[in-house]
């Protein structure tokens, strides 16, 4: 799927977010995603409950020094083992409740 020249994979294998700077991935082995500074907006991001499903082992996700103005509130269903989501240097106007 192409949304807006950034591509956003998913696979059996797992998912790949690609902003303008790189890309980061994860699968159902991983426990960790590092999305850090890749020029991801809040656009780029999968559909609610899709990071669950492909890598839902994850503990630790890191969105931080991105684009992102807002998420939503399903962003990380399925994500039951997260302990630490870090989004620092972001635009986020507010957060509102979030569904894990």
């Amino acid at each position: 799927v192409l949304l807006l020249g950034l591509l956003l994979a998913e696979t059996a294998a797992g998912l790949t977010i690609t902003g303008t700077k790189g890309s980061c991935s994860c699968d159902a082995g991983s426990d960790s995603l590092n999305c850090f500074n890749l020029g991801i907006a809040s656009k780029d991001l999968p559909a609610g409950g899709v990071m669950g499903h492909q890598c839902p082992n994850l503990r630790s996700v890191d969105l931080s020094a991105n684009n992102l103005a807002s998420l939503s509130p399903t962003q990380f269903v399925g994500l039951t083992t997260l302990m630490f989501l870090f989004l620092h240097e972001n635009r986020l106007a507010s957060l509102s409740p979030t569904q894990f």
